[in-house]
């Protein structure tokens, strides 16, 4: 992996939040194979924050690259409406670290409770 994928997001407060990302394997041009890797990912005001609200990850499909961020409607309640970063790191085997995903996220408040 060479690039790092950018992908904004957006969390409804109180709501339950998906998404799924395939990774691709820049030297191969096809999926990358994620079995083996660790991955953790999480959401901050900005970047130089010093408190951080994690995603949970799960790899759904390794052989494909298919890996989802998540966080439950317990958790998105806690988040103050506003914009905020995040990324998905992932680390192979011998524990390089990569940065495979970032971008903004757009945590919208809700009227309905």
């Amino acid at each position: 992996m060479a690039a790092v994928y950018v992908s904004n997001l957006s969390i409804n407060v109180g709501a339950t939040f998906s998404q799924d990302f395939t990774l691709s394997d820049a030297t191969s041009n096809g999926a990358l194979d994620l079995t083996g890797y660790a991955h953790s990912a999480a959401l901050r005001k900005h970047f130089a924050a010093t408190t951080s609200t994690p995603f949970q990850t799960i790899v759904g499909d390794p052989t494909n690259g298919v890996i989802t961020v998540s966080m439950g409607s317990s958790l998105t309640t806690t988040l103050n409406p506003g914009r905020y970063v995040y990324d998905l790191v992932i680390y192979d085997s011998s524990g390089v670290k990569t940065r495979a995903v970032e971008g903004t996220v757009l945590v919208r408040g809700g009227v309905t409770r």
